[in-house]
């Protein structure tokens, strides 16, 4: 929103506001020690930097990204166990070797997959390390151990869809005064991109409150774009005319 608002109308109250507020969350984002969030949080900056700054602002985009990554890598070292910012604590192991076990026995279940909550049951006796029940922390190797591959590939065919009604609906608006509309697809096209990124080392869907927000956050960008085009097929419709 602080880009789009500072692109239609240069920096006015509403570009100030949003541009703070996203300083407050990204601060907020490294200060919690999470590394895949962060490392999300700056792909999604990344795409939203290439689709609407030129290449002095990308630049500038870049050093603050920079910036934020060395306050929450400082932040990891102190918060975190030893070693966690090369990967090597006992919680980016545990991952791998669980991760490591699922993918050892997908293609024993390659259709319909073994059942929503059966490495739960089966946990000890399938091979999986300790004895605190988790799961794969990542959404397409749950998705294809639980559901199958089938399910696996409507998930990536889902997050593609929904990442390109987003891009097309923001190229349609780039030079739309309709900045709120503009603001939440071009957005949309970082949180997406973001998404999929912590979603391949995190089970984003295991949590009720991620996945609520998921769909909805679909939702308001599929109607946007309808929205969007439907303007447009008229006025490509009168020029015909």
């Amino acid at each position: 929103m602080a880009l789009a608002n500072f692109k239609n109308h240069g920096l006015n109250l509403r570009s100030k506001l949003a541009a703070t507020a996203f300083a407050l969350l990204a601060l907020g984002i490294a200060l919690t020690a999470m590394r895949t969030v962060l490392v999300a949080l700056a792909i999604g900056v990344c795409m939203i930097s290439m689709r609407t700054l030129g290449r002095r602002a990308r630049v500038l985009s870049l050093a603050g990204i920079c910036l934020l990554l060395a306050v929450g890598a400082f932040v990891v070292y102190q918060a975190r166990a030893q070693r966690a910012l090369s990967l090597q604590d006992p919680s980016s192991s545990l991952r791998l070797e669980v991760a490591k076990v699922g993918l050892s026995r997908m293609m024993l279940h390659p259709v319909f997959g073994h059942g929503m909550d059966a490495m739960h049951v089966h946990w000890t006796e399938w091979g999986f390390p300790g004895t605190d029940m988790l799961h794969l922390h990542s959404t397409p190797l749950q998705l294809a151990f639980d559901r199958g591959l089938p399910a696996l590939f409507f998930w990536l065919w889902i997050m593609w869809i929904f990442w390109r009604t987003a891009s097309r609906g923001e190229k349609l608006l780039r030079d739309s005064s309709d900045t709120n509309r503009y603001g939440v697809l071009l957005g949309a096209t970082g949180a997406v991109a973001g998404f999929f990124a912590s979603s391949l080392v995190n089970y984003n869907f295991g949590d009720g409150e991620v996945a609520l927000v998921f769909w909805w956050f679909m939702g308001i960008v599929v109607v946007l774009s309808e929205i969007t085009r439907e303007p447009m097929g008229r006025q490509r419709y009168t020029n015909s005319i």
